[in-house]
């Protein structure tokens, strides 16, 4: 079976998910990545979102350690919405 076709088997199998844009949207703020994100995929959203600011003196990413901090701020934030809510 050619690669592209056992790909697509794969991803299409009845187990799989996939979100439209509106679900993903959600999810997007709503869903502790947090927690239940995988570390590289963490690291690859705050990554990406880094870059897109453009700043003149980029990142070392390999050298970044930002883990702790986010979820500092995370933690923080939760706080905050219980409190008003």
């Amino acid at each position: 079976m050619p690669v592209a076709d056992g790909l697509r088997q794969l991803l299409s199998s009845e187990n799989r998910f996939w979100p439209n844009d509106d679900e993903l949207r959600k999810k997007i703020r709503t869903a502790p990545f947090y927690q239940y994100g995988r570390p590289q995929q963490r690291r690859l959203v705050l990554q990406r979102i880094e870059e897109s600011y453009e700043h003149p003196e980029p990142v070392d990413f390999a050298a970044a350690q930002f883990d702790h901090r986010v979820r500092e701020a995370s933690v923080a934030r939760e706080r905050v919405d219980a409190d008003a809510g």
